[in-house]
Parts: C-alpha cells; structure tokens; sequence
C-alpha cells in the first residue's frame, strides 16, 4: 500500500482534505511537531525517503507549529 508523508500547520483540516482525495485512506498519524517550518520539511524529506513514500508540503503560517503526518492509501 502507497503512503504519503507530508507537513502541514493546520493536520486536522489535511487529513479531512486527503480523506476525500485518496482511496482507501488508513493509518493517519502524526509523526512529529516542529517550531519551524524547515525542520518539519526536513524531518518529512529523510521519512520519505527512508520509507520511499511520496512527499507533500502545505502552505501555511511560517510562524505557526508544523506537523509531520503520514497515511496509507490504495491508487
């Protein structure tokens, strides 16, 4: 099964946008939070690939926590 990871300030509102985007959507979680925006990306970029998942960012608040999520899905 296809996983994605991705960071975003805002997790509720991505995981309800990937719940209608993708089929079969599973196993949502939040893998870690970050002050600033970078070291989310960062932290999200070596998941992906050490898990060779896809990869997204979200716009949002520089200033604002960021979230490291991943989820499982069916092409």
């Amino acid at each position: 099964m296809p996983s994605i990871v991705g960071i975003s300030c805002n997790p509720a509102k991505s995981k309800m946008k990937w719940e209608k985007k993708v089929s079969h959507f599973a196993d949502w979680e939040i893998i870690a939070k970050y002050p600033v925006r970078n070291q989310a990306r960062m932290h999200a970029l070596s998941y992906a690939y050490t898990f060779l998942t896809d990869f997204i960012t979200e716009n949002g608040e520089e200033e604002s926590m960021w979230y490291v999520y991943r989820f499982d899905y069916a092409k």
